[in-house]
């Protein structure tokens, strides 16, 4: 995946902050449509940022320590945004209305946590499959040297049988016993 041109890329970091600014207003009732939209963009963000940073010919180990931190990033930022959510009103007029508004904010609050592991195995994905691509690059190389040093092995046993045939055609006139 390549960048993101400039202005998409400012355009989703404005949207971004305009959705942040509006979470701490929105009421509990309608909280995952406004976290949904902005947890899809951060995912996308980060979700970007995993596939240019292991397009990089770094050792496996530096970026993995790379994605870690950016996940811990994306996470961090997932859970303030959450944290922001409020209810409208701390008294409320009777249990159902307590009940309605704390019913909210836990599906508000499973909706963070599925974005979180959705973000979390797609990097342990890209960990595995660049790991496993590198590993498979190292194998490739070291096997076409071995093909390599064979091929020359081959071609000095073929050179040193020829000069062998020859010394034999060259002295016909000795015993072969003593070749």
């Amino acid at each position: 995946m390549t960048e993101l041109p400039t202005e998409l890329s400012e355009g989703l970091e404005e949207r971004l902050s305009q959705i942040e600014n509006s979470i701490s207003e929105a009421s509990l009732k309608n909280c995952q449509e406004i976290l949904s939209e902005y947890y899809n963009l951060e995912t996308v963000k980060f979700l970007q940022f995993l596939e240019q940073t292991f397009e990089n010919k770094s050792s496996a180990s530096s970026l993995t320590n790379i994605a870690i931190s950016a996940f811990g990033k994306y996470k961090q930022n997932l859970n303030n945004v959450f944290s922001s959510l409020a209810p409208k009103s701390t008294q409320f007029d009777s249990d159902i209305d307590f009940n309605v508004e704390f019913s909210n904010y836990s599906q508000c609050f499973e909706l963070t946590d599925s974005y979180i592991d959705i973000a979390k195995e797609n990097m342990i994905r890209h960990i595995k499959t660049n790991s496993n691509k590198k590993k498979s690059t190292i194998l490739l190389e070291k096997y076409q040297a071995i093909n390599e040093k064979i091929n020359d092995l081959n071609f000095e046993i073929a050179e040193l049988y020829g000069f062998f045939v020859t010394f034999k055609n060259k002295l016909p006139f000795f015993l072969k016993e003593c070749l």
